[in-house]
C-alpha cells in the first residue's frame, strides 16, 4: 500500500515545481506523516489492515539536490 499511494502524497505536498523551494524539507515531511497518518486511520476502519506497520525510507532528487526522509526505523546511508 505505502509504495502504490506514496507518489500521490509527495505529489500533493512537493510538486515538481516546489521541490527547490526552501520549504521542500519540511513539505516532504509532512507528506510523509500524512501518509501514516491516513494508513493507521485505515486501519482502524478495516480490518485487513489491523495491525499493520511499515517503514519507509524516500529520496526525491532535483538536479543536484537530494531529500532524504524516513518513517520507523529505517535508515538511509551515504555511498559514496
Amino acid at each position: 500500500t505505502m509504495v502504490d499511494v506514496l507518489p500521490r502524497y509527495v505529489a500533493h505536498h512537493l510538486p515538481p515545481d516546489q521541490r527547490e523551494a526552501p520549504d521542500a524539507p519540511a513539505r516532504l515531511g509532512v507528506a510523509i506523516s500524512e501518509l501514516s497518518d491516513d494508513l493507521h486511520a485505515k486501519a482502524q476502519k478495516d480490518s485487513r489492515y489491523a495491525g499493520a506497520n511499515s517503514t519507509l525510507v524516500a529520496l526525491v532528487v532535483v538536479g543536484s539536490r537530494a531529500l532524504v526522509a524516513h518513517l520507523g526505523d529505517s535508515r538511509a546511508y551515504l555511498y559514496r
